[in-house]
């Protein structure tokens, strides 16, 4: 046997019912599986698979943070790094016509391919037999219907040919480093042009800092989905019911989306420049996007220096793609003022923020020797060597 159909024996074996019974007894394991109970699974089941097991465990424990059912679905570490969570593969499932045949290309272990079932007749494809078995495994333990095939997407891409829309998920790493650069994915994107020239709905999933290429851009709509106050992913959307050339910021949460932003590359151009009594920090998926201005402008918002993505107003505003802070002080950057303003508030608790390169955080905290109960945001900005700080409270805006 080679080794490949080795790897995929072992694997397959993780869902039977011999292994099935190693994981249960694992499953309330913390951290790393226990020594002794290491040497057990060896000594009943081969180094090999008794490794497969503890791996599993370990992956299951960090999968809770994607998957509800995460302790009874199978992983490989790359396929779970690269899974959408299932918050964000519903609200991705939900934007597709119910009533679209859908092929998930590099469906990977599953995470969108669950959702994309739940919500449409969808079918799953990979290049890899061990994602192959893994996505129809979760499936299954979700119990949804979905058909996984084994499919080389670069030989023969007229296999897709009975779909209404493709969901492409393409291979973002190599070795331990995340591709940024679009040409280098797996399968190479360019297979997939000659059917958005065709018009083909589809939605592409690209890491959130890399570049479409420019000749989509005008053809697509492209969305930044954040999550747990990161952004997670950029999607281009093809097709009739995406607006070409728009660019959006969203966030899922458990409930669904949160909320939503649109806005477009502004011209740089002048500002009133000034602190106000509120401060807003746009969220990483407006940020990602690069749509920070134009959000600004919406709102009617001043800038607090030329080049810091900080916004101003006299007012608070509901304004849910953004961190709100009400300011209290605001001085020159001198250690022993800051300091001695923290220690009449009370406050030990300091979250500092900072868009000046010349301050290290670490260090700063350590000279303040902040004593006390209060609570506190001290933000750091400057502009051509002056940097202001601005010590302020959070304003909380919803969940």
């Amino acid at each position: 046997k080679s080794d490949m159909d080795s790897k995929l024996d072992n694997f397959k074996w993780l869902s039977e019912p011999a292994a099935q019974q190693w994981l249960e007894k694992l499953s309330a394991v913390d951290g790393e599986v226990p020594m002794g109970m290491r040497k057990k699974m060896r000594d009943a089941l081969g180094a090999e698979r008794a490794v497969l097991v503890s791996q599993q465990v370990e992956l299951r424990q960090r999968a809770k943070v994607k998957f509800e059912k995460g302790n009874d679905m199978l992983f490989t570490k790359r396929g779970l790094e690269q899974s959408t969570d299932e918050h964000i593969a519903l609200y991705k499932s939900q934007q597709i016509p119910e009533q679209y045949r859908v092929a998930d290309l590099c469906c990977g272990i599953g995470g969108d391919l669950i959702s994309l079932s739940n919500c449409h007749s969808a079918t799953g494809f990979d290049l890899d037999p061990v994602m192959c078995h893994a996505a129809a495994h979760n499936c299954g333990v979700h119990s949804v219907s979905a058909t996984v095939r084994q499919l080389d997407v670069t030989a023969d891409p007229n296999e897709l040919g009975e779909f209404d829309f493709l969901h492409v998920d393409p291979d973002r790493r190599i070795e331990t480093h995340r591709r940024t650069e679009v040409e280098s994915y797996e399968p190479p994107l360019s297979i997939f042009e000659a059917m958005m020239e065709r018009g083909v709905p589809m939605c592409i999933k690209i890491a959130p800092g890399a570049l479409a290429p420019k000749h989509w851009v005008k053809n697509c709509k492209i969305e930044w989905i954040e999550s747990r106050r990161e952004c997670r992913q950029q999607i281009l959307w093809f097709g009739d019911n995406a607006p070409a050339g728009s660019l959006v910021a969203t966030e899922v949460g458990q409930t669904g989306m949160r909320w939503q932003v649109q806005g477009e590359m502004c011209e740089p151009e002048s500002w009133t420049y000034s602190v106000n009594r509120f401060i807003y920090e746009p969220r990483p998926s407006v940020l990602a996007a690069g749509i920070a201005e134009s959000v600004a402008r919406q709102f009617n918002l001043d800038a607090i220096w030329p080049d810091v993505v900080y916004w101003t107003s006299e007012e608070c505003l509901e304004a849910k793609w953004a961190s709100v802070f009400e300011v209290e002080d605001v001085m020159p950057f001198d250690v022993a003022t800051i300091r001695n303003c923290l220690a009449e508030k009370r406050v030990g608790r300091l979250e500092i923020k900072k868009r000046v390169a010349e301050v290290d955080p670490q260090q700063l905290r350590k000279e303040l020797k902040l004593k006390g109960d209060e609570s506190r945001v001290l933000l750091l900005a400057g502009f051509n060597q002056k940097v202001t700080a601005i010590i302020a409270r959070r304003v909380e805006t919803g969940p």
